[in-house]
């Protein structure tokens, strides 16, 4: 993907909090929001004993029918709703998977991408 996607994702990620995001798809575990034409934010919950359940933020950047996903959902079975969500509703093929820190917030559910790794990359 091109390095002007990655630009893209942190302008985003800036714009977000003063735009009114739209919510494209929500289940009981997975909640995905559009912010800009080729962002999305998808959420996940952990849930936790010191404080309940917690939201999981990570990013989606597409482009010309790519996908590129920043942090995984809490876990895998999240992790396989958002892949099969991306692939079918935004008709985008995964290419890869880019987790920002070691936390279980954003690599909870990486064993699903690499359950998935002849489809696309993980890094």
């Amino acid at each position: 993907m091109k390095l002007s996607i990655l630009l893209l994702f942190f302008g985003a990620s800036h714009a977000c909090a003063a735009q009114e995001k739209n919510t494209l798809y929500e289940s009981e575990s997975l909640k995905v929001e559009k912010l800009t034409e080729h962002t999305l934010l998808h959420i996940s919950y952990l849930n936790t004993n010191d404080f309940g359940k917690v939201a999981c933020n990570g990013m989606i950047v597409i482009d010309n029918g790519e996908a590129l996903i920043f942090d995984t959902p809490a876990d895998n079975p999240t992790s396989k709703e958002l892949i099969d969500w991306v692939e079918k509703n935004l008709k985008c093929k995964v290419k890869g998977v880019i987790v920002t820190h070691f936390h279980i917030d954003c690599l909870g559910g990486l064993a699903e991408f690499h359950h998935r790794k002849n489809s696309f990359v993980c890094i």
